[in-house]
């Protein structure tokens, strides 16, 4: 992963892709700098989001800052499920995360009878 800091000349294809590595990795530093360079990346309208939900990864991986990050950011991405049904708490009890249900981090946006 390139040091944020290199990110200044990417353009916003590029941007996207190391976005795209950061949420599955759980990178919120990268994540962070990427929003202070390109904003408009992480709307919930944007381009990005309407072709990667990253909200399985992240789940699945339980960092809990790149968490809260998508949540203040996309809090529809918390919402979707995936081609299979499953939601992101499926995803962070198939990752063996239990504490991102405990956190009460995504229970408090979902809605289970649904």
């Amino acid at each position: 992963m390139p040091n944020p800091q290199y990110l200044s000349g990417y353009k916003q294809p590029e941007l996207e892709e190391v976005a795209q590595i950061s949420f599955r990795s759980g990178n919120f530093i990268t994540l962070a700098y990427i929003d202070k360079l390109n904003p408009a990346i992480f709307k919930e309208s944007s381009n990005f989001f309407q072709r990667y939900n990253p909200i399985f990864d992240v789940c699945y991986k339980g960092n809990h800052q790149t968490l809260e990050f998508l949540r203040n950011k996309n809090k529809a991405a918390i919402l979707s499920k995936d081609a299979n049904g499953n939601t992101c708490l499926h995803y962070a009890a198939k990752g063996g995360n239990i504490d991102v249900i405990q956190l009460n981090q995504l229970l408090s946006l979902s809605n289970l009878g649904n």
